[in-house]
């Protein structure tokens, strides 16, 4: 059987138009939502970097030790109480900045950790910024213990250092 067009054109040239026949019906309700999905995986805790600073004046020969504060003391079991590290953390950086060295000096910045509540100190990190230059970032892959505090100390070699010092363990 022929199909036929839905225009007819009659005799006395009046078009009349047919009405189409539905392709489909009306859209159906909206399904029912799926239940939630996993969980995702966790994120990272907290800052990603750990550091510190303090300015003042460190004599050649002696190590001087800080806390967050920045407050400068002669031994670190006098840095009370240090900063607490609540989880565990592993860092693969050190970047320590000061003044400019001059020649014929160094600055070292040691990072310490305390696990028994301030009553040893460990080193876990140093870096030394050498003459003519006023940064230094080492790699040192350490990982800092939860629940432990943490501490930095100057020592200086052929000089006087007065100024600023920073450091920051980071990835």
């Amino acid at each position: 059987m022929p199909l036929i067009d839905p225009d007819i054109l009659y005799g006395d040239a009046m078009v009349l138009r047919a009405d189409a026949w539905p392709v489909s019906g009306p859209r159906g309700p909206r399904g029912r939502d799926g239940a939630p999905g996993p969980r995702g995986a966790e994120g990272p805790e907290g800052p990603i970097e750990l550091g510190g600073s303090t300015s003042s004046t460190f004599t050649a020969g002696a190590e001087h030790y800080f806390g967050p504060d920045g407050a400068v003391f002669a031994a670190a079991a006098d840095v009370v109480p240090g900063r607490l590290i609540g989880k565990q953390r592993s860092e693969r950086l050190l970047t320590v900045k000061c003044n400019t060295i001059p020649p014929g000096c160094q600055l070292m910045l040691t990072v310490y950790q305390s696990t028994d509540s301030g009553a040893s100190w460990q080193s876990v990190a140093n870096a030394t910024v050498t003459a003519g230059t006023r940064t230094k970032t080492e790699t040192v892959n350490v990982t800092l213990a939860a629940n432990s505090l943490h501490c930095a100390s100057v020592a200086v070699d052929g000089f006087d250092y007065t100024g600023p010092v920073s450091w920051l363990l980071h990835n």
